[in-house]
């Protein structure tokens, strides 16, 4: 996912998220375990020019896909339940 820097104070490795992929019934909860380096801008992929123009993140979120209903490139909507471990 793409996370504004505006918002990153609330986002960090080992935080938790919440999953809901697009077609599924279930929400899945994930964890925080990556969070970018470096700032970038949304990709051009982007509907909306103005949020083109907002400096992100990229934050990867691992869930767990022992029954393999999870691919590459799903559309979902995530909730970042805590952003930092411990609900600090």
């Amino acid at each position: 996912i793409f996370v504004p820097e505006a918002a990153l104070s609330r986002v960090a490795t080992g935080g938790m998220a919440a999953v809901q992929v697009d077609g599924q019934v279930v929400v899945q909860t994930g964890t925080i375990s990556q969070v970018s380096d470096f700032c970038e801008y949304v990709p051009l992929s982007s509907n909306d020019p103005r949020q083109k123009a907002v400096p992100v993140r990229r934050v990867k979120i691992s869930l767990d896909n022992t029954n393999g209903l999870l691919r590459a490139g799903m559309p979902a909507s995530v909730f970042l339940l805590s952003g930092k471990p411990g609900g600090k």
